[in-house]
């Protein structure tokens, strides 16, 4: 019997339930300790004048840190209280090959991505524009672990524990759909002090709560921006889905952020293309080329052989092929 017959339906409802109470008390805790962690860093950067980072501090990012911190805390207490939840039910199994999947995934990211860019860059809607070499190089290391842990972390929560569990309450398409839109909102989360607020007071962070969405830069590309997440989200189900494992899509998620972040440290917008089409800026997640990949690369991953195993497929109400 292997791990994922021995991780039950009821078991299934009492983790997503979990990942519920995660985020309560996520935000629940967050807004009470950020007022008195904002005015301790405040008292620090007084005698701390030489660090740029405590003298530039917003309560923004201090709630947006605080939120981080507990999710990451209380996501193991709960995963810890789960009996039988292994790392092969969050799809993470035991494979002899599990390094190559990875690298598979994180060089077909790059390629995809690449391309994109390379088109934007021909096609005139980016101009390349790198700063100067001693800024740049280093990034290549330095993003490249950054979306490494982005990957992981991000693919184990919405892939490995809200789709994979959700799939076992419902249909598999379903569980893509509503993780997806979840994966795009989650994007948003953005807080923003309120202009009238003056001071940072016990209560400001509940004052923040309706502030937590930002859509305030460029609002013109927020339905775009959040299409195309939620289009990543459903690429990365299904992926998921048809494979049964999480190492490759860790890659791709990887390998995407790599190449976003690296395209927008090295090229610029070309104000004069057109916008709709290239999106807004040097972000090449805001434009509708990247849509239409997105949907071309969902079709050719939703259409393609499963490569579960047939225990697994039955399991989720697949046939492999």
């Amino acid at each position: 019997m292997n791990d994922l017959e021995t991780f039950s339906h009821h078991q299934a409802q009492r983790l997503l339930m979990g990942i519920g109470a995660v985020l309560l008390g996520t935000v629940l805790c967050a807004c009470l300790t950020a007022p008195p962690l904002y005015h301790l860093f405040s008292w620090l950067a007084r005698y701390l004048t030489a660090s740029r980072h405590l003298q530039e501090l917003e309560f923004g990012r201090v709630v947006t840190r605080a939120f981080l911190v507990y999710l990451i805390v209380f996501s193991v207490i709960a995963v810890r209280r789960v009996h039988h939840l292994t790392w092969s039910a969050l799809g993470l199994p035991r494979m002899a090959h599990w390094r190559k999947a990875l690298v598979r995934g994180s060089i077909w990211g790059v390629v995809t991505l690449g391309a994109l860019l390379l088109w934007a860059l021909v096609g005139g809607g980016m101009e390349w524009a790198p700063p100067v070499w001693t800024r740049w190089v280093p990034r290549l290391i330095t993003y490249a672990v950054g979306a490494v842990l982005i990957g992981f972390i991000e693919e184990i929560f919405f892939r490995g524990a809200l789709f994979g569990m959700s799939r076992r309450l419902m249909p598999w398409f379903w569980a893509a759909l509503w993780t997806s839109l979840f994966f795009s909102f989650v994007h948003f989360i953005s807080p923003r002090f309120p202009e009238e607020a003056v001071t940072v007071d016990a209560w400001s962070g509940f004052r923040i709560l309706p502030h937590l969405v930002n859509t305030a830069r460029e609002p013109e590309f927020y339905w775009p921006l959040s299409l195309n997440l939620f289009l990543i989200g459903m690429v990365l189900c299904t992926w998921y889905q048809r494979e049964g494992h999480c190492w490759t899509v860790i890659g791709v998620h990887a390998g995407w952020v790599w190449c976003l972040r690296m395209g927008r440290l090295l090229m610029d917008r070309n104000p004069e293309a057109m916008t709709w089409w290239w999106g807004s800026s040097s972000h090449i997640g805001r434009s509708g080329l990247a849509t239409v990949m997105l949907v071309a690369v969902w079709v050719w991953i939703y259409t393609r052989p499963a490569s579960l195993a047939p225990e697994e497929g039955r399991k989720h109400g697949q046939e492999p092929d």
